[in-house]
């Protein structure tokens, strides 16, 4: 839609920063993400003190949510799509090994790229 856009104006497309904005649940296992992410929402709905309903299916369309593998092949094709530019809202960033995990497996080999 935005190359269309751009054509119509007659505005290059690569002179545009392409950012993509996600919340990203990594874990050694999507099944350990998912759970990290459930988690996360269960502290969301104590803060606002109401349930926090969401539709797990469309929330990982939406935000990188799985092991390292997936989340590097998520991540691919979103920079396939023109994504140059990526902000990464983690909530798991205190548990350092969680972070190191998301650094060795996924950003430094997208970084390498």
């Amino acid at each position: 839609m935005l190359k269309g856009h751009c054509k119509r104006v007659d505005r290059d497309f690569d002179d545009i920063e392409k950012t993509y904005i996600s919340n990203i649940f990594v874990a050694e296992s999507t099944e350990k993400a998912v759970a990290l992410l459930n988690k996360f929402k269960e502290h969301q709905s104590r803060l606002m003190k109401r349930r926090i309903e969401y539709d797990l299916e469309r929330y990982v369309k939406a935000h990188v949510v799985g092991s390292p593998k997936e989340a590097l092949t998520k991540l691919r094709k979103i920079r396939e799509l023109g994504a140059t530019y990526f902000i990464m809202y983690m909530p798991t960033a205190t548990d350092t090994r969680l972070l190191k995990l998301l650094y060795e497996e996924v950003v430094k080999p997208l970084r390498e790229e």
